[in-house]
């Protein structure tokens, strides 16, 4: 009698060794969604780097293992990144496909018109007739004016 009320035994044994399979089933897939460009092991060095003083550790672009962050003017890639704390990103316009870029701030990126600093991906009119947009130190414009093509 005392076990009628019971689950069978096993059964939450068993619900709960389903339930760590999925689990781990889905971390598989997230972690390979996450690092699609890591189709390697982690393979860290043995000892932490020892950064320059002031330079952070980061996690790599795989999230395997931990580098020193890059600083203004290094080269840089998805797996050695920008010192984000100091508002660096990695800047590829100059580079091949490939190679690596540079660290760069935004104020690298802005761009000079008519005497006037536009912030990098800061969209302005120097003029009634055209639209301009800096982007990574270049400036782009469109007509303002598509119909009489000035």
């Amino acid at each position: 009698h005392r076990g009628k009320h019971r689950a069978a035994p096993g059964s939450q044994w068993a619900d709960w060794i389903a339930g760590v399979v999925t689990l781990a089933a889905l971390l598989c897939v997230a972690t390979q969604v996450l690092c699609q460009l890591c189709n390697r092991p982690c393979l860290c060095p043995a000892s932490v780097p020892q950064c320059a003083a002031g330079v952070p550790l980061v996690p790599d672009g795989c999230r395997c293992c931990q580098v020193c962050a890059r600083q203004r003017g290094e080269s840089c890639s998805e797996m050695l990144p920008c010192d984000r704390q100091k508002g660096l990103q990695c800047d590829f316009s100059a580079s091949f496909p490939g190679d690596p870029g540079e660290c760069v701030g935004d104020e690298d990126l802005s761009c000079k018109v008519n005497g006037i600093t536009y912030l990098n991906g800061q969209s302005f009119q120097p003029s009634c007739d055209s639209y301009c947009h800096c982007r990574g130190g270049g400036v782009s414009c469109v007509s303002a004016c598509p119909l009489t093509g000035r």
